[in-house]
């Protein structure tokens, strides 16, 4: 198996510089550094080069020049990678990693393995309103739970708290007493 991945090795005529990190690990690192989603047609330079910046050989410097001239005449940077690389294969898109399928990336997919030219923002969006439903959930359990425990202060401590009993705040914890009602003389 070593043999085989060693001749698998000398048959890249472009090699990427990343190692073992993924190009969609290396993605998420950008993303998160940046605070900026990176294009495919991005990636490919930074995937690309040596660590005192030069690119990895002449045919590696040859696509990134093309990708550059053919982003700037295209309407997307996905169109550009596209009509650089070739249309992607069944179940493969190249630059995002392991992992990631087609309809995932983009809008639409002919059966050949071909791509339309627009890409799927739609995905981002979905993923923002389900962090937003799931927000609204943790703060009504929140809600429900110090109603709970003030409830259980209130009528089975007598309304007295520990002095050394953490309370929430909007701020974070902090050790003073939550305040509570005097206990309720009605069972």
């Amino acid at each position: 198996m070593c043999e085989k991945n060693a001749s698998n090795r000398e048959k890249q005529i472009i090699p990427r510089t990343l190692g073992s990190k993924t190009i969609a690990r290396k993605k998420h690192e950008l993303k998160t550094a940046n605070k900026r989603v990176f294009t495919r047609a991005e990636i490919y330079p930074i995937s690309h080069k040596k660590k005192d910046g030069s690119l990895v050989n002449d045919e590696a410097r040859e696509k990134s020049e093309q990708l550059t001239l053919l982003q700037a005449n295209e309407s997307s940077t996905d169109d550009a990678y596209i009509k650089l690389f070739g249309k992607e294969h069944p179940g493969r898109v190249r630059g995002v990693g392991f992992g990631v399928g087609l309809s995932q990336v983009m809008k639409s997919s002919n059966s050949l393995g071909g791509v339309s030219s627009s890409c799927n923002h739609d995905f981002d969006m979905a993923k923002v309103c389900s962090m937003e439903v799931e927000l609204q959930e943790n703060k009504a359990t929140i809600s429900l739970l110090q109603a709970q425990v003030t409830y259980f202060i209130n009528h089975c401590m007598g309304g007295k708290v520990p002095h050394d009993f953490p309370t929430a705040t909007n701020d974070g914890v902090t050790n003073s007493p939550i305040e509570t009602r005097p206990p309720s003389t009605i069972p």
